[in-house]
């Protein structure tokens, strides 16, 4: 958390934004999200430099420095990835405040106010195997926020508090985003990536479904399902919905709530 107010400066005009967290890239985060690709990259080096040192007959001995050298070529690439992506191009610090975020890419420093965010994106998946449970080490994480000027920030779990950040990104730009979207619901609609959300029902790629004809909506499992009269269902990923916490807020101010799955 951060603590004390944020000063910053507005041309000539001084104004101080109220600090609400502060994430800090870590090399546990790094491991976590890198952890697969290091682990390839030590088994291709090993391969490739343990088959130097095996015997081969002497017209062998070209094919045998031509397949070490594969690995070893695939292998250092994916060894320096980590650490190139850590030095020049990741983000190393958000802090989120009432009034806007700022963060630390590279040497360089961006502070941006509510109002210019545009969309967020949020993707979560984690690829369990028998017996596991879900955690950072298995987990893909992505978090996408597009502004208004065209910059772009994405980050994901290799910040600390990842989850914090989630949650209060939401809180904080869900309100602000809300009352354009509504204002859209009571004209043409609200568009939300592939879905359009209006008084008289909702357009999922292009085909219209009148409310009469939806006999339910549930959200789970990071998919907004649409259940229709005629037994079908169209499935929504949410991660291809930008501000899908602002669907769901439009959704229940049109009367039509989406629920968790029944159990």
């Amino acid at each position: 958390m951060v603590a004390g107010p944020y000063m910053m400066t507005l041309g000539a005009k001084m104004s101080t934004w109220q600090p609400v967290s502060d994430h800090e890239l870590t090399w546990v985060g790094v491991l976590q999200v890198w952890w697969a690709c290091l682990l390839a990259a030590l088994i291709s080096l090993s391969l490739g430099i343990g088959l130097l040192f095996v015997a081969t007959k002497p017209g062998d001995t070209f094919t045998k420095f031509m397949i070490c050298g594969a690995f070893i070529t695939l292998g250092l690439p994916l060894l320096c990835s980590p650490f190139v992506w850590h030095s020049y191009y990741r983000v190393s610090s958000v802090r989120l405040f009432q009034e806007g975020i700022e963060w630390t890419s590279g040497k360089k420093e961006y502070r941006l106010p509510w109002e210019n965010l545009k969309e967020v994106y949020r993707k979560e998946k984690y690829t369990l195997h028998t017996g596991q449970q879900p955690s950072d080490w298995n987990r893909s994480s992505d978090l996408k926020l597009v502004f208004a000027n065209g910059r772009v920030l994405r980050v994901n779990h290799a910040l600390s508090d990842y989850n914090a950040l989630c949650y209060y990104l939401q809180q904080l730009t869900t309100p602000v985003l809300l009352p354009a979207a509504r204002a859209d619901v009571e004209g043409e609609g609200a568009v939300f990536g592939p879905v359009l959300l209006s008084k008289d029902g909702l357009t999922h790629k292009k085909t219209f479904f009148h409310w009469d004809t939806i006999e339910d909506l549930i959200v789970g499992n990071g998919k907004l399902f649409i259940r229709l009269d005629t037994g079908r269902e169209k499935v929504v990923p949410l991660e291809i919905v930008p501000n899908y916490p602002v669907l769901l807020q439009v959704l229940e101010f049109l009367g039509r709530p989406a629920h968790p799955p029944r159990t």
